[in-house]
């Protein structure tokens, strides 16, 4: 599942994986009774397309993937008794890199393939089976007040995803109320000496890099650092970056330095105009192990770090394009599990057409930017046509069919972000927060400065 092909039509290959790796785990069958008429394979690939169509309950997806018809509690009932770890494993197998140089250089610094860490967090509802195992957190509270509970529960996952085709590596969910950088330090493992590794401020601290550094075979990042991180200055370089120490402090006894790591320090100023028409500055930093100032330019590594860092993004066509509501539909710890891995795979499978549509009409400074919604939209035509038709056809005549109809999506594209319009302020009174009194347009591009 790994190559950029038309494997993503193919339901058959997708359902026979997924037996596939559960069938490798012992204690994976019913037991006593009669066998299933429906493999947990078709189940898990019910809720991948579920998520696709985003209509429908289980029971009218599990019909249309098989012919078969089961109750909703059954497929709840069987969903639920799928162990974590033969989870994990189906994941593995589905999620990987799919970019290549030749197919996605944006996608690559270097020899480095660009990968982002960051967390998300979902919205559960209230049932009492869930309540039990996800309590609920602490909300933010006024000035003054005193903290109350949120209104529903929330769970975190972490991933790993291809800057570039949007495309998740690998995954890792809070099912047992994992904050979201134990989640992360998990997936540093599966990072390679090939992969150049993007995170946002919450990572950029000394823990995390002394993780990175130990844990992984990440070779390569660019870290941006939080406002509290310090650091020892050692030299300072032609364009204006610092080669630092970090000291790693013990969580138990923040007295003890339990490691020291040489890092290379860039601190630059972006200067905006905001939505009442005043100069805004703002003061940034990043760390890398790029150290030769000369064949990594600050500016340069500044000005990458700004394009390619777009994790969030991901998250934004994961919750608008595949969820849609507020909330997860599951009423059990265990198929919220399920729930959130069905959207991610369906996310894979839309960034390995995405990714193939690209090359198709598109020159390569639009490969990045294929639609999401329409790559969507195409797999909700080609999977019922692949159902009802595409048995009364040869391969080669359902695949011109297929062709055809990704030479028409190719031609969709989003067009280039545009400079932020609307300030960012809320539009009620708080007793800290600005009220928002007056909107202004600015097309003025941000003016990025390397400090001493």
């Amino acid at each position: 599942m790994h190559d950029t092909d038309l494997s993503y039509i193919d339901i058959r290959g997708i359902i026979s994986r997924f037996d596939e790796v559960l069938s490798d785990f012992r204690g994976s069958s019913r037991g006593r009774g009669r066998p299933a008429g429906v493999s947990l394979g078709t189940l898990l690939f019910s809720t991948i397309r579920q998520k696709i169509f985003n209509r429908g309950g289980m029971t009218e997806h599990v019909e249309k993937t098989c012919s078969k018809n089961l109750e909703g509690s059954t497929i709840s009932r069987r969903l639920a008794k799928i162990p974590k770890n033969q989870l994990e494993a189906v994941s593995e197998s589905l999620l990987g890199p799919i970019g290549e140089r030749s197919t996605n250089p944006q996608g690559y610094y270097h020899d480095y393939r660009m990968v982002g860490i960051d967390g998300t967090c979902f919205t559960l509802i209230n049932t009492d089976a869930i309540l039990e195992k996800v309590p609920k957190s602490k909300s933010r509270n006024r000035m003054g007040e005193e903290p109350g509970e949120v209104a529903f529960p929330q769970i975190y996952a972490s991933s790993l995803v291809e800057l570039g085709p949007h495309n998740p590596v690998a995954l890792s969910v809070g099912v047992e109320g994992e904050s979201e950088m134990e989640l992360s330090m998990g997936l540093i493992s599966k990072l390679t000496g090939s992969d150049m590794l993007f995170a946002d401020r919450r990572y950029g601290v000394a823990w995390f890099l002394h993780q990175l550094l130990e844990q992984s075979f990440c070779r390569a990042f660019l870290l941006k650092l939080s406002a509290v991180q310090t650091s020892r200055e050692i030299e300072q370089l032609e364009d204006g970056s610092w080669i630092v120490e970090v000291d790693v402090r013990s969580r138990r006894r923040p007295g003890d330095i339990i490691a020291t790591h040489r890092v290379r320090e860039i601190r630059f100023e972006v200067t905006s105009i905001d939505g009442q028409g005043q100069p805004r500055t703002d003061p940034y930093r990043l760390w890398t192990n790029f150290m030769d100032c000369r064949r990594d330019p600050a500016l340069q590594l500044v000005e990458l770090y700004r394009e390619r860092w777009e994790h969030e993004a991901y998250y934004r066509e994961l919750k608008l394009e595949l969820k849609k509501q507020k909330y997860l539909k599951a009423q059990l710890i265990e198929t919220a599990h399920i729930e959130i891995l069905s959207m991610v795979w369906a996310s894979s499978l839309i960034a390995r057409e995405r990714l193939r549509l690209s090359t198709m009409n598109q020159p390569q400074e639009k490969s990045r930017r294929i639609r999401f919604d329409v790559v969507a939209e195409q797999m909700r035509v080609i999977w019922p046509l692949q159902t009802q038709v595409g048995k009364h056809l040869s391969h080669d005549q359902f695949k011109a069919i297929v062709q055809s109809l990704s030479e028409d999506s190719s031609l969709y594209y989003t067009p280039k972000r545009r400079t932020r319009s609307c300030p960012r302020k809320v539009r009620k009174t708080q007793t800290h927060w600005p009220k928002l009194r007056q909107r202004t347009e600015s097309k003025q591009p941000p003016n990025i400065t390397i400090t001493q």
